[in-house]
């Protein structure tokens, strides 16, 4: 038996053309191994045991025979395939190797005719020997490998794995003459097939009853109908969408920039209105502007910038693989002719992974915050000079696609960038789906906020019945098309244009609808069709019905991702093994796109390809087994490699996912570690943790991985973590690190791995549990004579426990200062008590916090590391500002200062010199405040440490505000962009705290609306977190904003508020006296 590739309709063997559609056949060849989603059918003989005893063997075989062709032919008529001949049973497989939308319709219609036709014969059979022939009929859906196994002897093509065993259980359950079927195959043929509940059904072998229904019959054919003519159809139902569009585009022309977002979900018509609005782009056009588009990818998440990269290149007119040097060339040429800063360039070089030593060495010194402060100045001087300045400035229309699947260092630069549209000729547009927890859902709340009337947001939503309708009749006009079917079609698709469009190729494909001269008609076939539940179903039918080497391109294609460079693909598929290679993949490219599953994406400098669909992408992948994804893969990683060249760190992370997906566990840790420092570079924390993550995963794979390897990327791992605030996990994996350390004899980061694991029992609120791992690592620390390896564990904790639940961690310091005053841990113990005057302070305690305070510096004489003594006045001195005692802050920073400078402690001069700033903020000392901060940012550039990364962005953030009180009313932007940053770093409490500042400096502006949201917000966290002190502030802040809006009796409210907590706080300053030490 040949199934034709084109219908699925069965053929005898020998026959050169389909005698349904008149398709060649291939000769027979061997299908490659397959995942699948399939149904299979699964006849037995009931009763065959006690029947074949009692016959004649050779009368028995004449029997069986006859039952095989009644089942044969069922399953043949419907384009299954019979896997299977096993004795008295068959194993029918419908959906492999060629797949159709209705597989699983089809399965049941076979099984309700063997029934049928087995009653006619089993009449036969007892006239004839007197014994009662009856068929049992079980059907499942599910997932299993498909493929030829066997050996040289004996081989044959069947399903390997669970979905055809519980085909053959419910064989076994069902009752002599019926279809048994399970709720996965009755879900897929509901509304289709009358069915009862047989309820659930217990199975050999299972654990769980499976829900059972019996098949009765299939349900009337739809009357016919008749349609239109025609394969392409103008845009519908989006003219509304248009109109925004084309008057963003005709104030373009004017000189007016904006911001446009796209927003629906796969297959609503993105791609398709922003085609039409290039066409009304190019159309309109006089030859002047220009179009620049990027797109993020589905695992590029962890590259940061990748969409920018991709801009940034074709404005230097470079492809991606030119070699680093000819990068590095287009860009200095670039900058000369355009008179760019000279401090672009490096950093040009640092966002595409090209840079030079000498590049790199100007950049290291910078922070992760000022790094990427200066990607977006340099994109932005990219962009205006492609614009061009003044009255001779070019409209520029830049694209950012698929943002949904973006690093959150390119949402942060969109949003950057976005502010130019103010007042160039910049139309920004970003399309993406509506996934909500995706950066790019807040960076839609953020341009609204901060554009106003500039931010236009394009909601796409499923058209309309009627607009679905038009759609239809307008691509397709059938003679012959029943009304039924032309329902499904429309209900199936749910007012999805992209599976309208698939579901009319799906059934062109497979014969069901037939070009006749000038016009399109329904062949009798399609009365058989149903429509396919799934777009995958679709999707995966149009892929099995291409020739096999242009369905093994389109897989590896697949494997690359949804767009592939024309170059790779070649390669790839040139280094096959013999029986795979395709030598030239040009005209299967020409074939996939007549298919309209790919098209060319760029021609120029490299020729590159996109599937038209994520789902088409996904639907090729999915067909492949592991194994073939394995080899596929590391085909892909390793020709990739060749061709990256010195761009390592660029495809870092594509390497990674690469060797990853083929299990090459050592390359892809190399890989993933080195993508996960560039991010940490870039201060891109969300990617760097992304890349972190698959370390681990990979790790936890190796049955014995270097032990180097796991403690120092576990180690990376939680530090990330703990920059966000997230710590599910964290005990568990140091706890492997320390085994790890313990086996290897390795003391220092043995040493190391201790004093995280302590701080991390710390952290979340079980110090008892930590302090014998804090007392190991200190032994261990002072045997080596390195107080580094749990320093920076503890500096890190401790400081920012008191932001996150000052309450929590009241509790849990009091328990460390008795732990450490018990162990004579007098270092840990006069920093903690610091911290807890602090903590107390936040809550409105300040007799209590004045009270540690005092506790606190009585330690300073028994402590012995002059960091530690630092820690105690910059403790003592947060406390002060959060009670507002700002002569007495400035005093304790000033020594917390001193004491670390002296001791290079950059971590603690860094904090002195922050809380110095706020205490001369707070004293309207505003020119030494700004030196403060600054000397505060110097000193986290020379600490170089992650715990840095983030509060150096808090630190540009309190500059900026200084720089606004001075007058620079541009400040006002980077405070509101180190806030965001502050909260994607998940800095919450930072951000409410930037919030507050923010808020006053809108306020100054007349700007009351916006101040409103950001004092409400910060309002909410602070009464969540019960910080009192902070409540009181912002109820000042909220106080004086109603009174400008003229909300007198609400102002007053607050007023009072606040003055209650005040008051509550008894605030009368004491002697700081000292006292003994309990």
């Amino acid at each position: 038996m040949q199934i034709c590739p084109s219908c699925g309709v069965g053929n005898p063997d020998g026959q050169k053309f389909c005698g349904n559609c008149g398709t060649a056949l291939d000769k027979p060849r061997q299908t490659e191994g397959e995942r699948r989603f399939a149904t299979f059918l699964f006849a037995d003989v009931a009763n065959s045991s006690a029947l074949a005893e009692g016959m004649d063997a050779e009368d028995w075989t004449a029997v069986m025979n006859g039952a095989f062709s009644v089942m044969n032919a069922a399953v043949s008529r419907y384009g299954g395939t019979v896997s299977r001949l096993m004795g008295d049973a068959v194993l029918a497989l419908f959906g492999a190797p060629i797949a159709h939308e209705d597989d699983a319709l089809r399965a049941v219609r076979a099984g309700l005719d063997i029934q049928a036709a087995a009653r006619s014969y089993g009449e036969t059979v007892r006239a004839r020997h007197g014994i009662d022939f009856r068929l049992r009929v079980g059907i499942h859906s599910g997932n299993a490998v498909l493929a030829f196994v066997g050996d040289a002897i004996r081989t044959e093509y069947t399903a390997m794995g669970d979905a055809a065993n519980v085909a053959a259980r419910l064989q076994s359950a069902a009752e002599p003459g019926s279809v048994l079927m399970s709720a996965d195959t009755h879900a897929l043929v509901r509304g289709q097939v009358e069915a009862r509940s047989r309820g659930p059904v217990e199975m050999k072998g299972k654990q769980a009853a499976i829900e059972a229904y019996e098949a009765i019959s299939v349900m009337e054919t739809p009357e016919k109908g008749r349609g239109l003519e025609g394969l392409s159809s103008p845009i519908v139902g989006r003219a509304g969408e248009l109109a925004v569009l084309g008057d963003r585009l005709a104030g373009l022309g004017r000189g007016q920039g904006a911001v446009v977002a796209i927003v629906g979900d796969a297959g609503l018509g993105k791609s398709r209105l922003l085609a039409e609005f290039r066409d009304d782009w190019q159309g309109r056009g006089d030859g002047s502007g220009r179009w620049l588009e990027g797109r993020a990818i589905s695992y590029g998440q962890s590259i940061p910038y990748l969409p920018w990269r991709q801009i940034t290149r074709q404005i230097l007119g470079v492809s991606e693989m030119e070699p680093a040097a000819g990068v590095r060339a287009s860009i200095e040429a670039f900058a000369r002719a355009h008179d760019l800063p000279e401090a672009d360039a490096p950093l040009i070089e640092t966002m595409l992974s090209v840079e030079s030593e000498a590049s790199r060495a100007r950049v290291v010194g910078l922070s992760g915050d000022a790094v990427a402060e200066g990607i977006a100045g340099a994109v932005t001087d990219l962009l205006q000079a492609v614009m061009g300045r003044g009255g001779a400035a070019q409209p520029l229309v830049l694209v950012l696609d698929d943002l949904h699947w973006s690093d959150s260092a390119s949402i942060e630069l969109v949003g950057q960038v976005a502010t130019l549209a103010t007042y160039a000729p910049l139309l920004l547009v970003c399309v993406m789906r509506p996934h909500r927890k995706a950066a790019s859902w807040q960076l839609l709340d953020r341009l609204d906020a901060s554009l106003g009337g500039d931010f236009w947001r394009i909601a796409l939503e499923p058209l309309s019945a009627a607009d679905a309708d038009a759609l239809l009749g307008n691509l397709l006009d059938v003679r012959g098309l029943p009304a039924r079917m032309r329902a499904l079609i429309l209900e199936r698709a749910d007012g999805n244009p992209f599976y309208i469009e698939e579901i009319l190729r799906s059934l062109i494909g497979g014969g069901q609808i037939v070009r006749e001269g000038d016009h399109w008609r329904a062949t009798t076939a399609i009365l058989e069709t149903r429509i396919p539940e799934t777009l995958a179903g679709v999707l995966s039918a149009r892929i099995d019905r291409l020739p096999a080497p242009t369905k093994r391109v389109a897989q590896t294609a697949a494997v690359i991702g949804r767009i592939f460079p024309y170059r790779l693909l070649q390669t790839v598929c040139q280094e096959a093994p013999e029986n795979e290679r395709v030598d030239r993949v040009e005209p299967h490219l020409a074939a996939l796109s007549l298919e309209q599953l790919v098209r060319e994406r760029a021609r120029d400098p490299d020729r590159e390809y996109i599937f038209k669909h994520i789902m088409t992408c996904e639907a090729a992948y999915n067909l492949l087994l592991r194994s073939r994804r394995r080899e596929l893969h590391a085909r892909t990683g390793r020709a990739l490699e060749r061709e990256s060249g010195d761009r390592m760190d660029e495809f870092a992370g594509v390497l990674a996912h690469h060797f990853a997906e083929a299990e090459e566990f050592e390359l892809a840790i190399v890989y993933s570690r080195q993508a996960a420092d560039r991010a940490a570079a870039l201060s891109a924390s969300h990617e760097e943790l992304q890349h972190r993550e698959r370390v681990q995963a990979l790790l936890m794979r190796m049955p014995d991985p270097d032990p180097a390897t796991l403690i120092d990327s576990t180690i990376a791992w939680l530090i990330v973590r703990h920059k966000l605030n997230r710590y599910e996990g964290a005990i568990e994996a140091m706890e492997r690190a320390v085994a790890a350390a313990r086996a290897a004899e390795d003391k220092p980061r043995l040493a190391l791995a201790l004093s995280w694991l302590g701080n991390v029992h710390m952290l979340i609120g079980h110090p008892t549990r930590g302090i014998p791992y804090v007392l190991e690592s200190r032994g261990l620390a002072e045997e080596l004579g390195d107080e580094q390896l749990m320093l920076l564990p503890l500096f890190v904790s401790s400081f920012f426990l008191a932001d996150r639940n000052p309450e929590a961690a009241v509790a849990g310091l009091k328990e460390v200062i008795e732990l450490s005053a018990a162990h004579r841990l007098s270092d840990v113990r006069g920093h903690a008590i610091a911290t807890l005057a602090a903590s107390l302070a936040r809550l409105g305690r300040f007799p209590e916090a004045r009270a540690e305070i005092r506790r606190a510096l009585a330690t300073e004489a028994e402590t012995i590391s002059p960091v530690k003594k630092a820690d105690i006045h910059i403790g003592v001195s947060q406390a002060y500002l959060e009670m507002g005692e700002w002569d007495k802050a400035a005093e304790h920073s000033s020594i917390g200062a001193e004491l670390a400078g002296k001791a290079n402690g950059f971590e603690c001069v860094c904090a002195a010199y922050f809380g110095l700033g706020r205490s001369h903020m707070g004293l309207r000392q505003i020119e030494v405040s700004l030196a403060d901060f600054e000397k505060s940012l110097a000193a986290a550039r020379n600490a170089r440490t992650e715990a840095m990364q983030v509060f150096s962005n808090y630190i540009s953030g309190n500059i900026a505000g200084v720089q606004f009180e001075q007058g620079q009313a541009t400040a006002l932007d980077r405070m509101r962009d180190s806030m965001n940053l502050t909260r994607s770093s998940g800095d919450d409490f930072g951000a409410a705290a930037f919030g507050v500042q923010l808020a006053q400096a809108l306020q100054k502006l007349g700007r009351l609306d916006e101040a409103d949201h950001l004092v409400a917000d910060a309002l909410a966290l602070f009464r969540e977190r019960h910080m009192a002190s902070r409540i009181a502030d912002a109820l000042g802040v909220l106080a004086d904003l109603r009174a400008a809006q003229g909300r007198d009796e609400e102002a007053e409210a607050a007023r009072a508020e606040s003055a209650a907590l005040r008051a509550s706080f008894e605030t009368v300053p004491q002697p700081d006296t000292p006292v003994e030490l309990a």
